[in-house]
């Protein structure tokens, strides 16, 4: 039987030895919002854009 080695793309002690917020960062910068934030603006349709 063949083993095959697989690379890590990041090693968990990495993430582990962050503070909250900074892994706070990574995970909203890697969340799809994309349909979420079209859905909300559609909500809103013509009302006020205090807050786009």
């Amino acid at each position: 039987m063949a083993i095959i080695p697989q690379p890590q793309l990041f090693g968990w002690r990495e993430i582990e030895e962050l503070g909250d917020l900074k892994r706070l960062v990574i995970v909203l910068r890697n969340l799809p919002d994309e349909e979420l934030m079209r859905k909300l603006e559609r909500k809103r349709g013509k009302g006020r854009n205090d807050y786009p």
